[in-house]
């Protein structure tokens, strides 16, 4: 068996800008996805009727008579403070990059051994489905008519 190409490599430096770009997209996108599931959650909540039961568990423990949700104060604050932590998620990601660079600059960076897997040879693809690869080995193959010969019909 073949032993593949090994190779150490060492990360000694982080662009910021790169990590700035991706931190947005990955905490914005994460943001709009709890958003949007908390939006539906909120609307089954509603139509099932357990936000009522909730608020009126909540308004018993406050020793409260009209204690209700208000959803539009809710989903506002929600955006604001989903909006908020983006920008605070992104920078505090964009500070561990420069840190990283800074502290690499000191221990000269992280060592990784990377290995390069060879390819096998000879692997042969499979068929699609539905589709029937014809058998090449003669060993293996039924006969022709014209090769099985003569038949016998036994009647009983």
């Amino acid at each position: 068996m073949q032993q593949g190409r090994r190779s150490r490599l060492i990360i000694r430096r982080v662009d910021p800008w790169t990590i700035l770009k991706f931190a947005v997209l990955l905490f914005t996108s994460t943001y709009f996805v709890i958003l949007v599931a908390g939006i539906v959650l909120w609307s089954i909540a509603t139509a099932s009727g357990v936000r009522g039961n909730i608020e009126s568990f909540v308004g018993e423990l406050i020793a409260s008579d009209n204690f209700a949700f208000q959803p539009d104060q809710l989903l506002r604050s929600s955006v604001i403070g989903g909006a908020i932590l983006v920008v605070v998620g992104s920078l505090a990601s964009v500070l561990m990059a420069v840190l990283f660079n800074l502290i690499s600059d000191v221990v000269g960076g992280i060592g990784i051994s990377v290995e390069e897997r060879p390819r096998r040879r000879g692997r042969r693809r499979r068929p699609p489905a539905g589709r029937r690869e014809p058998d090449r080995n003669p060993r293996n193959r039924e006969p022709r008519n014209s090769e099985r010969g003569p038949t016998t019909d036994v009647a009983g």
